[in-house]
């Protein structure tokens, strides 16, 4: 005798949907970690870029000239510059001062591209304002062009990717060991 058995049931979801999307999810928060850690270590997390336009005296050299005088003058007052700063509260020595701001001369314009670089938002700005600013009061014809202060993900970015390889390739490693 032969009973027939009718199962209504819903079919079984597929496992392999369920692990595809643990996995994505577990490539995904060592992703996020690996981002966090890149975020937490990136020396300068803040970036003012800027122009300060000189004015014209000439062409050629004489204007390359002019611009490198007026970076070293510009350098010359990063010691009054960092005591204002400290004044201020900002704890900031002039030779850091000095290595977080660049002074560059844009070739064949009347530009010189300055940049500051921090951990904290405010310092990049008021590194702005302790030096270049004073600077352009005094000087006639220079003047500060506005600039932007952005945040960097360089490190970020770098520790996403790592982060979410290396999470991968242990998945992928531990696998291939349980395969074995």
């Amino acid at each position: 005798m032969v009973i027939a058995v009718l199962d209504y049931a819903p079919a079984g979801r597929p496992k392999w949907l369920l692990r595809t999307l643990v996995m994505i999810l577990i490539i995904s928060a060592g992703a996020a970690i690996g981002a966090a850690i890149g975020d937490w270590v990136q020396p300068d997390l803040y970036i003012f870029n800027g122009l300060l336009a000189v004015p014209s005296s000439g062409a050629g050299t004489g204007m390359a000239l002019a611009k490198q005088t007026h970076i070293t003058a510009i350098c010359a007052g990063i010691p009054a510059a960092a005591a204002t700063l400290n004044a201020q509260g900002i704890r900031i020595s002039a030779a850091e001062f000095s290595n977080r701001m660049t002074l560059k001369d844009v070739p064949q314009t009347r530009l010189i591209s300055i940049r500051c670089t921090s951990r904290s938002f405010d310092t990049p700005l008021a590194m702005v304002n302790a030096l270049i600013i004073p600077y352009c009061n005094n000087v006639t014809g220079v003047t500060a062009l506005p600039g932007t202060l952005r945040r960097s993900t360089t490190y970020a970015s770098a520790g996403f990717v790592i982060g979410g390889a290396a999470t991968g390739l242990m998945i992928v490693l531990r696998r291939h060991q349980v395969a074995r």
